[in-house]
């Protein structure tokens, strides 16, 4: 809860292969790192080839030279002015343009920041869907994820802009799992604050994840109430039925709204 910093958790320390939840710690530190100046986010990228990425999303069938400013499709909230912030908003659900990240604030990089904010199970060994480089895995814990969900939400994660910009990307994604219940508020353009819901609907900023093999599906986000108060939701499973497990992630989701509403 955010409000009074209650947690419950079980088995949350056990690792998981990341999936695309590794993306929600790669936002966060892409965007510390233009409100920063390390990089500029206004200058415009060509995809490099090894980047196109098989998977989610939709730049892996565009140009590799295609210009994404002014660009608006199914993974991309509205007219987005300048290429990084395409790849940031796209990236919520695009491979390529996740790899695009990973190069621009460096995978080695991005590991030393998550051991320095005490995210000490989440770590990057790999691109997505990446055929060569270095072998590895990326990894990430319920404690790590929920925690640094909990830090945005409290507008505390890298910077309260990181936080407050993280979020309203989160919260236009489709593909959540935890918000299936829930009569969640749309919310499509990143660039707005997140809105207070009315009476009996939710406010969701959710990232999932999802890898078919070993039957790996994850889902975390941050959900914020008529009232104001706020609680963030973390699960991550493996399983060998993705279908039924569905199931799993609306009980756990209706029980925590129910008992928080």
């Amino acid at each position: 809860v955010t409000e009074t910093g209650e947690v419950f958790a079980y088995n949350e320390l056990q690792q998981f292969k990341a999936a695309s939840t590794i993306k929600t710690p790669l936002l966060a530190l892409l965007l510390h790192d233009g409100e920063t100046g390390r990089l500029d986010l206004n200058a415009k990228r060509r995809v490099a080839e090894e980047n196109f990425a098989t998977g989610s999303g939709i730049l892996r069938s565009l140009s590799h030279d295609i210009d994404l400013s002014g660009f608006s499709g199914k993974n991309v909230s509205g007219l987005i002015n300048e290429f990084l912030h395409s790849f940031c908003t796209a990236a919520a659900c695009d491979n390529t343009a996740t790899n695009e990240i990973i190069d621009a604030v460096g995978m080695d990089r991005f590991n030393e920041m998550m051991q320095k904010l005490g995210f000490t199970s989440t770590s990057i060994g790999r691109k997505l869907c990446y055929k060569g480089g270095k072998p590895g895995e990326n990894l990430i814990n319920a404690i790590d994820l929920g925690r640094m969900t909990d830090m945005a939400a409290r507008e505390e994660l890298l910077s309260p802009y990181v936080s407050r910009t993280l979020l309203q990307i989160m919260a236009g994604q489709n593909l959540q799992k935890l918000t299936a219940p829930l009569h969640a508020v749309e919310h499509k353009n990143p660039h707005e604050p997140l809105p207070t819901p009315p009476e009996g609907k939710v406010v969701a900023a959710t990232k999932s994840g999802t890898l078919e093999a070993p039957g790996i599906s994850h889902d975390s986000g941050a959900f914020f109430l008529p009232d104001g108060s706020s609680y963030t939701l973390t699960v991550l499973t493996k399983t060998g039925d993705l279908v039924a497990v569905k199931e799993v992630f609306s009980a756990i989701s209706r029980t925590m709204y129910e008992a928080m509403k």
